[in-house]
């Protein structure tokens, strides 16, 4: 291409982009002479009041910040205001931008301006001057999405949300918070009071409750550890009380509210120190009255909800805690139970759950011995979802009525209970008495309580009666007294007879079932079996480490067609039923 037609078209290039750029400056500034903040210059961290003048309602308000600078109502009424309205309509006012009504359109009469529907006046702070920024508010513009405004003399359109924020009547502006503390910051609730509940029974309100390194416990009327859940829920309730709406602003007695005398108290202690005490009652104590509400010391009094008694005066036995524990599966170490003339102890190892006893009179527990392991985890599975039935006042467990108790241990902290044996219930299912440990209060919990409080170990160890390796097993004998049979396993991993030097072909039908011996069920100390026509089994390891078993048969009849099975001291019922017999058939050829 020709040099000259590059510069040519280089230069048509630079003066359509400057084109392009003068119209982009001159369209910005035409807009910004039509769409500017509609209250320009005000800051709105200098801004310590608003009134709000409604013309309909022929009402007006002023709020001021107070030193927290928390809005406050202080006329007509003394009052605290709800900040978030406040905030809503102090952020609309100064982020809405506005555009000027054409000079034609521009009639305050015919706009609702002369007189405003609303006015809305800012007061700024300025080196400690005021500075007021007055909005007159009037028609809603026929497109429905703006409003007419006036400020500064000039005549405007704006967003129309701005006008309905200032068309809530004053009763929404009051904030209705009765309480405002940190629900973390109670430590202490006292109930006292006799009222009527909903239901038409007389019920007792009485409540005392303390936090001790974040435990909830009850004091009275019953003792015992209250629901972390429930409790969180009960000064979650308190902390961030809410009236439905003002009843009175100090002007009436508040005997006429049921208040004087109350049906009901809630008294608080919070960490900061002093105490609230929220009053509670209907007129002439009447149930179907709505329930009012008065903090001591301010003169106003509120409309509650149903809910929110609910909450307050909750049954005090229904906020006991009805968990056996607070502590996850996974994190218990140990679960011991009590009951049946002994105490079992489960514990978690890095590989395993084990399992030892002491029965009664003994001073040391047995020797630790390998749990199943689902035997384990459904019990505690089962423990974990069981709740108590519920806790009667008057209800009592003395010592010499404890049948038997479950613990667990987690993080070394030691939880659970004692219980007593099974009664029959009104409804003729079998519940046990509960009552936790430290605690005076009793509940009624489901008999399965007792049940896996009294199971016998058997029913917990390992049917795995044996399990070798075998790559680390060089010898193998059998014995039964008379006889000896000898087997050594070869440089080749062949397992052959002692004195020979071929394979063992033999062995094939037994070697697996003695290396991984499993039985079918363990036999009680209840159950006393005389053992005869013993074989002893014998694995020597490689560390010369002997592993013996004992295989013999039931004397006189008894468990007919079984085979038994002796290890360290317990006794089981082998799974294999012809296993003594092959072992015989070994020993005879």
């Amino acid at each position: 291409m020709n040099p000259r037609t590059t510069l040519a078209l280089l230069a048509c290039v630079l003066v359509l982009g400057g084109l392009v750029y003068w119209q982009t400056r001159r369209e910005e500034r035409a807009q910004a002479a039509l769409d500017f903040p509609l209250f320009e210059g005000v800051v709105a961290e200098r801004v310590v009041a608003l009134r709000i003048e409604h013309a309909a309602l022929d009402d007006h308000l002023r709020i001021e910040r107070d030193a927290q600078r928390r809005w406050r109502i202080t006329d007509p009424e003394a009052l605290p205001a709800e900040s978030a309205f406040v905030d809503h309509l102090l952020n609309a006012a100064l982020t809405h931008r506005a555009t000027p009504v054409p000079d034609a359109e521009a009639d305050a009469v015919k706009l609702l301006l002369e007189p405003p529907r609303f006015v809305l006046e800012i007061e700024e702070s300025i080196d400690g001057a005021p500075r007021r920024s007055r909005l007159e508010v009037g028609a809603v513009d026929p497109d429905q999405q703006r409003v007419n405004v006036r400020i500064g003399g000039r005549i405007l359109r704006t967003w129309r949300d701005l006008e309905t924020a200032l068309a809530r009547p004053r009763e929404e502006y009051r904030s209705h918070r009765i309480v405002e503390v940190d629900p973390n910051a109670i430590v202490e609730v006292h109930r006292r009071g006799v009222f009527t509940g909903f239901d038409g029974k007389e019920r007792d309100s009485a409540l005392d409750a303390l936090a001790e390194d974040g435990v909830w416990r009850a004091t009275a009327p019953l003792e015992g550890v209250l629901d972390p859940l429930g409790m969180s829920i009960v000064t979650g309730g308190i902390a961030r009380l809410t009236g439905l709406a003002y009843l009175d602003l100090g002007n009436r007695p508040l005997a006429e509210f049921g208040l004087d005398p109350p049906e009901a108290t809630v008294r608080v202690a919070t960490t900061a120190g002093g105490d609230l005490v929220l009053r509670l009652g209907r007129r002439g104590h009447q149930v179907g009255e709505t329930w009012a509400c008065a903090l001591e010391g301010r003169p106003h009094v509120f409309a509650l909800e149903s809910a929110n008694i609910e909450i307050l005066l909750a049954p005090a036995e229904a906020l006991l805690d009805h968990k056996l524990w607070r502590v996850t599966r996974t994190a218990i170490e140990t679960v011991e139970l009590t009951g049946g003339g002994r105490v079992l102890e489960l514990v978690r190892e890095p590989k395993r759950w084990a399992v030892r006893q002491k029965l009664a009179g003994e001073d040391a527990f047995g020797p630790l011995v390998t749990a199943e392991r689902a035997r384990v985890e459904d019990l505690l599975a089962q423990l974990e979802g069981l709740e108590l039935l519920g806790f009667e006042p008057g209800l009592a467990l003395q010592d010499d009525a404890v049948a038997g108790a479950l613990r667990v241990t987690a993080q070394g902290a030691r939880q659970g209970g004692v219980l007593s044996a099974p009664e029959p219930g009104a409804t003729g299912a079998r519940t046990v008495r509960f009552r936790r440990d430290g605690d005076r209060a009793v509940a009624r919990a489901d008999a399965l309580l007792f049940d896996a409080a009294t199971r016998p170990i058997e029913e917990f160890q390992s049917l795995m009666v044996q399990e070798l390796v075998e790559v680390e097993q060089r010898g193998l004998a059998l014995s039964d007294g008379v006889k000896t049979r000898r087997w050594v396993r070869g440089a080749k991993g062949q397992w052959v007879r002692e004195g020979a030097s071929s394979e063992a072909r033999e062995l094939h039908a037994v070697l697996d079932p003695l290396l991984f011996l499993r039985a079918e069920r363990h036999l009680s100390a209840k159950e006393r079996v005389e053992l005869v026509e013993s074989i002893a089994v014998t694995f020597l390891d490689v560390n010369d480490t002997p592993h013996v078993v004992v295989v013999a048969k039931p004397a006189g009849g008894a468990l007919p067609g079984e085979t038994l099975l002796q290890c360290e001291g317990r006794l089981s019922l082998a799974r294999e039923k012809d296993l003594h017999a092959r072992l015989e058939q070994l020993l005879a050829d």
